[in-house]
């Protein structure tokens, strides 16, 4: 359940940094938008905020820069901050913040929003190395499943292929053995109505044989 697998994620990303809350988004396909996939230590009263968080990457000069470095960026004093979108800071007061991004193949799914409400938190080069490597293994742990399902995806979409070509198959060796039966029964038909035509115009028209002859051409051209 990748839901389940962030959860964890923020979980010991939070005890790893002495944080007060961690959320997970994940980013639609063109890595315009985040969306919130779960969360860690989420205070009552925002949970339906930042359950229901939606952040533009593109109006938000902060996660843009994340983002387009590819790295985690910090903000002791997110209130001062020019950086920081004030709209989605008002929403939610937090004090100091760190995000970095989830990537797979140098390309950003998602991130991790590591939050300390009231108190100052002065980053470290070691803590910004062990968010961006837990990001690392995050992203391959959304990755996978999604990796997955396609492969199962394709994998009905070949058997749905398959069991068409058989059909297919199927339906052209029937036809290919009605076309010789039919071959086969013609020949010896055509022989049949043949000489039953050559026979009924010799045959004198009050000889009692020529009723015989005609129904002989009729089943013959009816088979």
């Amino acid at each position: 359940d990748p839901a389940e697998t962030m959860r964890r994620v923020a979980r010991e990303t939070a005890r790893a940094l002495g944080a007060d809350t961690v959320g997970a988004c994940l980013a639609d396909p063109d890595g315009r938008i985040l969306h919130a996939m779960a969360g860690y230590h989420v205070p009552k009263h925002l949970a339906t905020a930042l359950g229901d968080l939606v952040v533009s990457v593109e109006n938000s000069r902060f996660l843009r820069e994340a983002w387009n470095a590819r790295g985690a960026r910090f903000s002791s004093e997110a209130s001062t901050d020019p950086l920081i979108t004030r709209e989605i800071y008002e929403r939610l007061r937090y004090r100091s913040i760190l995000f970095a991004p989830m990537m797979i193949q140098d390309r950003p799914i998602g991130g991790l929003f590591v939050l300390w409400w009231t108190d100052r938190h002065e980053f470290t080069a070691e803590e910004v190395r062990v968010v961006e490597g837990i990001c690392g293994q995050a992203a391959l742990a959304v990755e996978n499943p999604r990796l997955h399902d396609g492969v199962k995806r394709q994998m009905e979409e070949l058997k749905h292929t398959q069991a068409q070509l058989v059909q297919s198959a199927k339906l052209a060796a029937i036809g290919e053995l009605a076309a010789n039966v039919a071959h086969e029964i013609n020949n010896p038909l055509t022989t049949i109505l043949g000489f039953a035509s050559y026979l009924g115009e010799r045959v004198p028209p009050d000889e009692p044989m020529r009723e015989e002859l005609k129904l002989i051409q009729e089943e013959a051209g009816r088979g």
